[in-house]
């Protein structure tokens, strides 16, 4: 009888059992969360103190070499370059243009010719960069890529590009070099080419 009741007394349902085992796992848990953030803390004051440490062992250097506070925030502060900025002043595209003209109209074909005049039209008024395509390209390559054109034609022409990047249309003309490409292939070419055109192919790249 005593075995019946003590049996009774020990035995537990499964739901029972599954109460007992959270009740008994939650101080545990609640234990490894408390230590956890003990941890980080720990941790937090220690990387404090190491930078604190590696500020003082700075300060104690830099005082043993002479060097003030001051001085050491100077250090730290980026240097100004010392030669200024180059900046190009603005380009004369009416100028340049007529000199382009005069320089290489009697070498060219009766449709570069052309092809020029309507650049000058572009250069000298306010029309748009609709009316300019391919046969434009052609020339400006012609002149840029071909030895034949003194260096004095190809900087005029390098000025006229120049110029035209002042206008807010040019990317149509531009654009339309993607088959081509006239003017990558020159400026790619920059190491071959003598200083005064290495210059004015800076002075292009800068302008755009």
């Amino acid at each position: 009888m005593t075995e019946q009741i003590s049996n009774k007394s020990v035995s537990r349902t499964p739901t029972q059992n599954i109460n007992h085992n959270e009740q008994n796992a939650t101080p545990a848990k609640s234990r490894s969360v408390k230590g956890l953030g003990a941890r980080n803390k720990t941790s937090r004051r220690s990387e404090a103190s190491g930078a604190e440490h590696q500020d003082h062992q700075n300060s104690t250097e830099n005082a043993e070499n002479g060097i003030s506070e001051e001085e050491t925030s100077t250090r730290k502060k980026p240097l100004a370059p010392k030669e200024p900025a180059i900046v190009y002043t603005d380009v004369n595209g009416v100028e340049v243009t007529k000199k382009l003209v005069h320089a290489v109209q009697d070498k060219l074909s009766k449709e570069e010719k052309h092809s020029l005049r309507e650049l000058e039209e572009y250069m000298v008024t306010e029309g748009g960069a609709w009316a300019l395509g391919a046969a434009h390209l052609d020339l400006i390559g012609k002149i840029l890529l071909d030895k034949k054109w003194p260096v004095e034609v190809k900087i005029l022409t390098l000025c006229l590009i120049q110029a035209a990047a002042f206008k807010d249309d040019v990317i149509l003309l531009l654009y339309q070099d993607r088959k081509d490409h006239y003017i990558m292939r020159y400026v790619t070419s920059i190491e071959y080419l003598s200083f005064e055109e290495q210059e004015n192919v800076a002075k292009l790249v800068g302008f755009f």
